[in-house]
């Protein structure tokens, strides 16, 4: 529910919103087969292996509140002020819980190389003292109890000084806390995590124009990044895409990042921009997703790297293309070149690498055909992103023991989206997600030193799949 309110000739506005939600997540029989090679055997053969079962549920809700304050002044012919000033609260509250099922496959009353039909392992007819038989498997660590309460308070400003001089600024007070109760993932061991934050996040963005063509923008802000509630929780959850368990850790920390930029704007006519930017962010504590070593296999978890940095170059471009006769047709393109680097303690085995879900290169490029005078409107979009670590490795004293970082390999994407407008109220529209349909794969790649002094990379495929070509039409009807 929200509301805006105009006073006092346009000089004074607020609006407010307030918004209550809930997400439900229910999983009421999750069956998981091993299926294992006999070793062993001359011949290739396969038997089950701890078939399990799961009972999940999840339930989240969270509350929310917001109001904005805008007051313009009128102080001179050139010197105008607006005056934001804001509030926002917000309270998120989560309920876990889950229950597991091992099957015990000691009997003896059937043949575990057969060749099964892995549905049947969970019949009723297998459950017997010498074929199959259930135990629950539940422990303290299967559930858990989390919220937060976010308050937050901001004013800024905008100041204009004559047609040339254009500057923002403000400042954004925070106040957070979150807490979790439950178990490591032992079940014996109590987590509580009971942690709150007060923090200033300023912003400045000043731009001066050269002329009614030319501009040039820097601006400064600090922002942070909170784990959320799975990345905290020591819950075991099995991933079938990652083919590995995840868990959380209770010992994140908040990363805080401070943002440079510089850009260079060109507007050669109404709807073309031409930008050239400079940026430079800075973080402390950066959250990464990376490998956990146990006992019981592949397993990922979260934790904070010491401090990073990222610096790059961006090109923006938007540009109508009835230069050369193509009406009603434009050019989007954004491109960005980015160094990142993770750094950390001269003491440690770690060696410096690029940030975890950095590529080093973005690519987004379109054609846009919008006529309003029949209604049809669309797009062609292609996106490529450039090689980034997306499971941080475990780097050993002799760097032919890492384990190493997983790389998400880089890919090509195109869209197609239309809309035609039928009438005053019906609208068609339709698309194409994903047409090339391109391989996503993820691969390791390990830098060995030979006996000799020889270097030599071994790449390794983790998983590779197709994620499928998408289409969608629909009708929308507007009154």
């Amino acid at each position: 529910m929200s509301g805006d309110h105009t006073l006092k000739e346009d000089k004074n506005k607020v609006d407010w919103i307030v918004g209550y939600g809930y997400a439900g997540y229910n999983e009421l029989n999750r069956k998981v087969v091993k299926s294992m090679q006999d070793e062993l055997s001359e011949e290739l053969r396969f038997y089950v292996s701890e078939p399990t079962r799961y009972y999940q549920q999840l339930k989240d809700h969270s509350f929310s509140l917001a109001s904005n304050y805008e007051h313009k002044f009128t102080v001179s012919d050139l010197f105008t002020l607006v005056f934001n000033g804001g509030i926002y609260g917000e309270y998120k509250d989560r309920d876990f819980s889950a229950r597991r099922f091992l099957y015990n496959l000691l009997g003896s009353g059937y043949d575990r190389f057969a060749d099964w039909d892995y549905t049947h392992v969970f019949s009723d007819e297998n459950i017997s003292a010498d074929r199959i038989y259930m135990r629950e498997s539940t422990n303290n660590s299967d559930s858990y109890t989390s919220n937060s309460l976010l308050g937050a308070a901001y004013v800024a400003a905008k100041l204009n000084y004559g047609e040339r001089l254009n500057a923002n600024i403000g400042v954004r007070m925070e106040y957070y806390k979150i807490t979790l109760d439950g178990y490591e993932s032992d079940g014996v061991k109590p987590v509580s995590v009971d942690q709150d934050f007060t923090d200033l996040f300023p912003s400045v963005n000043v731009a001066y124009s050269l002329n009614e063509y030319h501009q040039l923008r820097v601006a400064y802000g600090r922002s942070i990044n909170r784990a959320k509630f799975r990345e905290i929780v020591p819950y075991v959850y099995y991933d079938f895409g990652l083919e590995a368990n995840i868990t959380g850790n209770a010992e994140l920390k908040n990363s805080y990042i401070n943002s440079f930029d510089f850009r260079y704007e060109f507007y050669p006519s109404p709807g073309e921009t031409l930008s050239f930017g400079l940026f430079y962010k800075n973080f402390n504590d950066p959250i990464e997703q990376t490998y956990a070593e146990t006992g019981s296999g592949l397993q990922y978890t979260f934790h904070n790297a010491d401090r990073a940095r990222a610096m790059g170059i961006e090109v923006d471009i938007k540009k109508q293309l009835d230069f050369i006769g193509l009406k009603n047709l434009s050019l989007v393109f954004n491109g960005a070149l980015i160094d990142s680097k993770v750094f950390f303690p001269e003491e440690t085995f770690e060696r410096d690498r690029p940030m975890h879900g950095q590529s080093p290169y973005l690519v987004n490029t379109g054609l846009f055909y919008q006529h309003d005078d029949k209604g049809i409107s669309g797009s062609v979009l292609y996106n490529r992103i450039g090689k980034r670590i997306e499971t941080v490795g475990v780097p050993k004293q002799n760097p032919n023991d890492d384990i190493p970082n997983i790389y998400e390999m880089p890919r090509n994407s195109l869209d197609i989206t239309f809309a035609k407008r039928v009438g005053r109220y019906v609208e068609i529209k339709g698309g194409i997600k994903d047409l090339l349909n391109s391989k996503i794969e993820y691969k390791q790649f390990l830098e060995l030193t030979e006996d000799s002094g020889e270097k030599r990379t071994v790449e390794q495929l983790i998983s590779s799949y197709r994620p499928g070509v998408a289409i969608n039409i629909g009708v929308s009807v507007k009154f």
